[in-house]
C-alpha cells in the first residue's frame, strides 16, 4: 500500500466537495501545508525529493559531457604527403604494379600502418583516425596523401609533434613501414 491510498482504493488526501460558487475565492486557491493530511505530506515530500535528485543528475550529466567528452568541433586535422620509392614485393604482385586492386591493398596497408603508428605514439591519448586520401604517381615513386585527426582534451597538438612522430618512423625502419622504402625528405604536413 502506497502513501496517500486507503485499503479500499480511494485516495485519502482527495476531498470531493461541491464548489460553493462558480467563482473561486482566494482562500480556496491558496495551497498551504496545513490543508494536507499527514500521508499526503509524505507523498509531496517524496515527489519533491525525487525532482531535486533528477535535477542534480541532469546537472551532473551536463557538466560531465561538457568537460570530459571532447567537442567534435575542436578536432584538429593534419594533411600531409610523402613519397614511397619502392614497395615490398609479395608472391603474386609485381613491384611497379599500378592496377586498382594493388592500389587498394597498398592504401589499406598504409592506412593501417599510419593508424598503428599514431595509436602507439606519445600522441595516442588524443589520436582519433588516420586516412589515406590518394596515391599519385610521381617522378620519385608513389606520392601518398594522408590525413590524421586528433581531439585534444587538455592541450593542442602541434604540426611539429605530428611531423616528428611520422619522420621518426620513416627514417628509422619500424614494423609499421617495413614493407616499403620511403624518401623521408619528401614528408610534408600542414
Amino acid at each position: 500500500m502506497e502513501y496517500g491510498w486507503s485499503r479500499n482504493g480511494n485516495q485519502r488526501c482527495v476531498r470531493h466537495r461541491a464548489p460553493e460558487s462558480t467563482m473561486s475565492v482566494s482562500s480556496d486557491i491558496r495551497f498551504t501545508r496545513r490543508k494536507l493530511s499527514r500521508p499526503c505530506r509524505g507523498c509531496c515530500a517524496a515527489l519533491a525529493s525525487l525532482l531535486v535528485l533528477l535535477l542534480l543528475a541532469a546537472v551532473a550529466v551536463y557538466l560531465g559531457h561538457m568537460y570530459l567528452v571532447g567537442d567534435p568541433l575542436n578536432r584538429q586535422t593534419f594533411r600531409g604527403s610523402f613519397v614511397v620509392s619502392s614497395w615490398g614485393v609479395s608472391e603474386g604482385e609485381k613491384g611497379n604494379d599500378l592496377e586498382p586492386k594493388a592500389n587498394r591493398t597498398r592504401e589499406t596497408e598504409l592506412q593501417q600502418a599510419l593508424y598503428n603508428l599514431y595509436l602507439n605514439s606519445e600522441l595516442k591519448s588524443c589520436f582519433v583516425s588516420a586516412d589515406i586520401l590518394a596515391l599519385d604517381s610521381s617522378e620519385e615513386g608513389m606520392r601518398v596523401h594522408f590525413e590524421v585527426s586528433f581531439e585534444p582534451i587538455f592541450t593542442a597538438v602541434s604540426t611539429a609533434e605530428v611531423t616528428a612522430v611520422l619522420a621518426r618512423a620513416l627514417t628509422e625502419p619500424t614494423a609499421y613501414f617495413s614493407k616499403i622504402t620511403t624518401l623521408p625528405e619528401t614528408l610534408h604536413i600542414e
